[in-house]
């Protein structure tokens, strides 16, 4: 039996499974009344800035503990990948084609700025496999750095199976946990809002008028339909709108809907290969570190950008966003440190009402 296999009466999926299907009820139900077109009256630049800039920050943390295992590799990639990008991106690359009609001709397009974050990863790439060749990097597991070698975690490859197939009941019975739905809720509300403030700096970023009512009702219609589907396979994650996406829109500056459908098609790929999704979970922490700083750096840029339209010498919109910051700040720390006492005081409210 590979390491892979799940025993699904043990499983700690069957318990999340029903409380995410429910979460995504609740997220469907949502978009369908249209209930988040209502609310988006009263919903600007000055509301939605706060709480997607939170986003932003929180990515800045999470791509720190990548960058702090090599800097250097870090900071080439994301050099690379920014430089293509913003100083070459009004220079396009000349590509030899050829074809019947017009036989062989040299043609210019943007590659390097449509491919920058996909070069910088392979440079980054290809410095962390000298620094193994070398042993330049030690292999020490208990060493920072030794997530810098193209080896590290090279026993994915061998664990994960050729081909896996999800399927409804995979971890058993759908169960449901109170502690699970109380988590997932909480996340369904926080995603909501996180996708509202997407979809309007994805049109930032498009150049496009922001999206009407019915199409935010569209969308996270279809956001909570999916993450009941998530929850029938088994996934164990909702579905919900990546920030990281409106970045690399921003520095490759490709948008079209076609890529990302089959980007799509790729992403089912490889869930379904898994020997050949576990070559890129191979990938060094410094270079995923890299391409982070440089995809979040651009989103934050886009969501800083729309303070244009609120007027900054305001006591009153200065007070809204810095205490939206500073509450959006303390409260997960508050939850991180004593999760015991917020899930105890949420259950006993709940048992009273």
């Amino acid at each position: 039996m590979s390491d892979w296999d799940y025993d699904s009466s043990k499983s700690p999926f069957a318990n999340l499974q029903g409380s995410l299907i429910v979460a995504g009820g609740i997220h469907t139900f949502v978009g369908v009344t249209g209930i988040i077109g209502i609310i988006l009256r009263f919903i600007g630049p000055i509301t939605i800035v706060p709480a997607v800039l939170l986003i932003g920050l929180y990515m800045i943390k999470a791509a720190t503990k990548f960058v702090i295992v090599n800097w250097f590799i870090a900071l080439v990639t994301a050099s690379i990948t920014l430089i293509l990008t913003l100083y070459l991106g009004r220079i396009k690359t000349p590509i030899p084609v050829w074809t019947r009609k017009k036989g062989f001709r040299i043609i210019r397009y943007p590659f390097h700025q449509v491919f920058a974050i996909l070069i910088g990863v392979i440079v980054g790439w290809i410095l962390c496999l000298i620094l193994t060749a070398t042993n330049f990097i030690p292999y020490d597991p208990d060493r920072s750095s030794f997530f810098t070698r193209t080896d590290s975690r090279s026993d994915v490859i061998e664990k994960a199976n050729w081909f896996y197939f999800p399927y409804p009941g995979q971890f058993g019975a759908f169960r449901f946990s109170s502690s699970a739905l109380v988590g997932c809720l909480l996340a369904t509300l926080l995603s909501i809002l996180d996708s509202v403030g997407d979809y309007y700096a994805c049109s930032k970023v498009c150049h496009v008028p922001p999206p009407p009512r019915h199409a935010v009702n569209r969308g996270l219609a279809v956001e909570g339909f999916c993450t009941i589907l998530s929850g029938l396979v088994g996934c164990g994650h909702a579905t919900t709108t990546y920030a990281g996406n409106i970045g690399a829109m921003g520095l490759t500056k490709v948008a079209s809907r076609r890529v990302f459908v089959a980007v799509g098609i790729i992403y089912m790929l490889f869930g379904v290969i898994g020997k050949f999704s576990a070559v890129f979970i191979t990938i060094p922490y410094p270079v995923l570190g890299g391409a982070l700083i440089s995809i979040v750096g651009v989103f934050i840029g886009v969501i800083l950008s729309n303070l244009h339209e609120v007027s900054l010498t305001s006591t009153r919109n200065l007070a809204i966003i810095g205490v939206s910051l500073l509450i959006g700040v303390m409260v997960p720390y508050w939850i991180e440190k004593y999760p015991d006492d917020i899930l105890t005081g949420t259950l006993l409210f709940a048992s009273q009402a």
